[in-house]
């Protein structure tokens, strides 16, 4: 789709892009080819797009994948993608705000998503990754695409001022990598920012992600100046256990001392592990 094949679809479908939701629809080719190639898609596959847009990417994907299911927050984009792809088995379109869906109910009626891709709206970036990172762990690859200046908190390391939760969980999923940039010429309307092509590739390990993990470094780095003794009080499941929360931190072999930023994703799974050994 190019800018001005969007215009005409959103001025026949009365489509306005929100800026609350962050729509910026993607009208440029070579960069929905590229976004196909990157996500390696196999014909047996399964997956899962949050927020198609106008579809640019949708049609693309269901030539190369099994299954397309889209959750699209809005009811005038989610009546014209039903509309537009009701004769395409292969697709199947749901209106709702991802992040009020349950995924335990989405897995139970079409299977676990074998790849989740997104153009992320960019004041949502950090919570639907994390979301996604705690609800969908044995996703084998998601592939975003976000502002690029939300690279700089994804692929941060500890002790840096942009480490965070989103650069401690994503670490544990797996690989992660920038592939390549969009002016923002490419969309229509077009943002204030260029976007940047990311991948996470699931380790083949056993995953310990769960929303009960996000939550957990989610909380400790709430204080993430503080010591890491101080900010697991803030979890919680750990509030009034600081005797305890002393005694794994000993065992750890990390410093009272310590700032939960200057923590590693291996020492926050060390932890999770120790304080929370039945779960």
């Amino acid at each position: 789709m190019t800018v001005s094949e969007i215009k005409e679809i959103c001025e026949r479908y009365g489509i306005v892009a929100q800026k609350r939701w962050g729509q910026n629809f993607l009208a440029d080719m070579h960069s929905i080819d590229r976004i196909i190639d990157t996500s390696e898609i196999g014909a047996d596959d399964f997956i899962l797009e949050i927020g198609p847009g106008v579809g640019s990417l949708t049609e693309s994907l269901s030539q190369r994948a099994r299954f397309v299911l889209c959750i699209e927050i809005d009811p005038v984009l989610s009546q014209y993608l039903t509309e537009r792809f009701s004769g395409n088995r292969q697709i199947e379109v749901i209106h709702q705000d991802f992040l009020a869906v349950s995924s335990e109910t989405l897995i139970r009626r079409y299977g676990y998503p074998d790849i989740i891709i997104s153009n992320l709206p960019y004041n949502l970036t950090t919570p639907i990754i994390l979301t996604l990172l705690g609800d969908y762990p044995n996703t084998r690859k998601m592939v975003y695409t976000v502002e690029e200046d939300a690279c700089d908190r994804i692929f941060s390391i500890p002790s840096t001022k942009s480490y965070g939760p989103i650069s401690i969980v994503s670490s544990i999923f797996g690989e992660k990598k920038k592939h390549f940039s969009i002016p923002a010429n490419h969309f229509y309307p077009a943002p204030h920012t260029v976007s940047a092509v990311i991948t996470f590739s699931k380790h083949m390990n056993e995953t310990i992600l769960s929303p009960l993990f996000v939550s957990f470094v989610r909380g400790a780095m709430t204080m993430r100046r503080k010591t890491i003794v101080n900010a697991l009080q803030s979890v919680p499941l750990l509030i009034g256990q600081s005797e305890r929360i002393r005694d794994v931190i000993d065992a750890e072999g990390i410093s009272e001392s310590a700032r939960a930023e200057s923590l590693t994703p291996g020492q926050f799974v060390h932890l999770y592990r120790a304080l929370f050994p039945d779960i």
